[in-house]
Parts: structure tokens; C-alpha cells; sequence
């Protein structure tokens, strides 16, 4: 197989809460404006945890024009974080940092330390995703001092920042900081964030050389998301899983997770990770001789390449 044996931690940006506080006047001096604001942040909350980004960015739009109608610079703020996170999620990575140059002025302004360090976390996102990991440097540790100030400890800006030093080569301080990130994330029982840092740890071993120690982070990265019924990453990981079985000859271990990894794969409607093990399950089967299973999954990867796999 010819794809890259892993996936990379680039995916954490998968995990991105959008901000829920409601920032308008005292509720008993509200007007139907400040009101019909909140509702609709509260809305682009709702749809973006159920992951309708396009439903989260219009309801988060109409709450940003509400808010400005009424100069409720305060909730103006959030939106403005909350439709560059949006954009971040969905790879519009120009439109977050459009959103994010009028949140970083207002913040300070505002003097909201708070949501400032939540403005310069997302840019950390936008900027490591599109591989500027100066500017994501740069910006994250602006985060980490504001929080640092404010005696905020965030295990997730923690895995960000692990991720930012191991895409830049710089393992050792990564795992250093992971150390920390999963205390707190564990500490806290944040599932998603708790898995992040396992995949993290995989993703240093892995620039080591060390495909062992990464595979089992990979599975308890895995098994963190399996029993917290959080599907989002279940189908990348076990690509990871699968791959690294391959890749140390551990090959009755592979079938089991490309088995694993289809069904969930196709229950999950994610075509290239179910191709991905599809093209596994043909190579291995087809290497050892088991001819029968091999033409099986050539045309389930067949029929799955009609349907627009790519």
C-alpha cells in the first residue's frame, strides 16, 4: 500500500467547542434585539455540536448583525470567535483569520482576557493547520500566557501546542508538555481531548521511529473515543491502528482492524477511509494466497469507487 501509514495530527483541530456564554445586557433590561441575539447564538450552538457547520454559520451571522445593530460589543465578540471557529472546522482557514483580526482589537479593547486567549487558540488552529507553525507558535503561547495570568489551565491548548512542536521536529519538548496535557485532560474526563493527547504521543513516536509505543497510543487513543461514544475520530484512528500493524508485520492484528475500520468506515459514510481498508484487506488476503476474499473485496472496493470514492 502507497498512502501514508498514519493520520496526521492535523486532525485535532477536529475538536473545537464553540464558545456558549451569552453576552447581552442584564436579562431584565434586554430588549427584543439582545434577546432574539442570544437565541440565535444559542442555535448556532445547538447545530454545531449535531456538526451542520452551514446551519452554525448563518445562525451565528444573524446573531453577529443583531449584535452590531445594537453595539452589544460584548456578544459581537463571541460571534466573531465562534464564525472563525466554524471556518476553521470547515478549512476556510482566510475567512477565520478575517473574523479573528476584527476579535483580537475588540477583545483587547474590551480588555476580555479571556476571549482573547480564546481568539489567539483559534488563530494557533488556523495557523498550524495551513503549516505556519511560527505564526501558530506565536499565537498559542500568546494563549497560554493570558491563561497562565488568569490561573487557567487548558489541556486542549496543551495538545495544540505538543502538536505545533512535533510538526516541528521537536519531539522531546512535545512529549514534555503531553505529559501535562493528558494529566489535565484526564483529570477533567475530556474524552475527546484525552484521546487527542494519546494521538499526539503516537505522532512523536512515530517521527522517531518508534512504531510500537505509537501503535498502542493509536489504541488507546481509540478505545478513549470507543467507549465514550465519540465517533468523530474512530475511523482515522483505526487507519492509523491498521497501518502501523502492517507496517511491523502484525498481520492477523491488521485483518481485524480493516474489518473493524470498513464496518465503521461504511456505517460512518466516510468513503476514504473505507477504501482504505478495502485496499488493505485485498493486499493482505491477496499476498497470502487467499484468492476468493481477494476478489470479494475488489468488489466491494469496485462498487465503492462507482459510488464516487476517491
Amino acid at each position: 500500500m502507497t498512502r501514508r501509514y498514519h493520520i496526521s495530527i492535523l486532525a485535532l483541530a477536529a475538536i473545537f467547542l464553540v464558545l456558549t456564554g451569552c453576552a447581552s445586557v442584564d436579562k431584565k433590561k434586554a430588549s427584543p434585539i439582545h434577546i432574539k441575539g442570544d437565541e440565535m447564538k444559542a442555535a448556532g450552538v445547538d447545530a454545531y455540536g449535531i456538526g451542520d457547520y452551514a446551519g452554525a454559520r448563518s445562525a451565528f451571522a444573524e446573531a453577529l448583525r443583531l449584535d452590531r445593530s445594537v453595539d452589544n460589543r460584548e456578544g459581537e465578540l463571541l460571534d466573531l470567535i465562534n464564525l472563525a471557529r466554524v471556518a476553521v472546522v470547515t478549512g476556510g482557514y482566510i475567512e477565520a483569520r478575517a473574523w479573528l483580526a476584527d476579535a483580537v482589537p475588540l477583545a483587547q479593547l474590551l480588555k476580555d482576557d479571556k476571549n482573547l486567549s480564546e481568539a489567539y487558540a483559534t488563530l494557533a488552529k488556523a495557523d498550524y493547520l495551513t503549516g505556519n507553525h511560527d505564526a501558530a507558535w506565536t499565537h498559542i503561547e500568546a494563549a497560554l500566557a493570558i491563561d497562565q495570568r488568569l490561573g487557567v489551565k487548558s489541556g486542549g491548548r496543551l495538545n495544540l501546542k505538543a502538536a505545533i512542536l512535533v510538526a516541528s521536529g521537536k519531539t522531546a519538548a512535545a512529549k514534555s508538555v503531553l505529559v501535562d496535557a493528558l494529566r489535565l485532560n484526564a483529570g477533567a474526563l475530556d474524552a475527546p481531548e484525552t484521546a487527542n493527547s494519546y494521538r499526539a504521543l503516537a505522532e512523536a513516536d512515530i517521527r522517531e521511529g518508534s512504531d510500537a509505543p505509537a501503535l498502542d497510543y493509536y489504541q488507546r487513543a481509540y478505545e478513549t473515543s470507543r467507549e465514550a461514544g465519540d465517533n468523530s475520530r474512530l475511523a482515522a484512528d483505526l487507519v492509523s491502528i491498521s497501518a502501523l500493524q502492517m507496517k511491523i508485520g502484525r498481520t492477523e492484528d491488521a485483518l481485524f482492524s480493516l474489518n473493524r475500520l470498513y464496518a465503521v468506515a461504511s456505517a460512518s459514510g466516510t468513503a476514504r477511509e473505507a477504501a482504505f481498508a478495502l485496499d488493505g484487506l485485498i493486499s493482505i488476503n491477496e499476498a497470502a494466497g487467499n484468492m476468493d476474499k481477494g476478489v470479494f473485496y475488489r468488489k466491494l472496493r469496485d462498487a465503492l469507487s462507482g459510488m464516487g470514492a476517491r
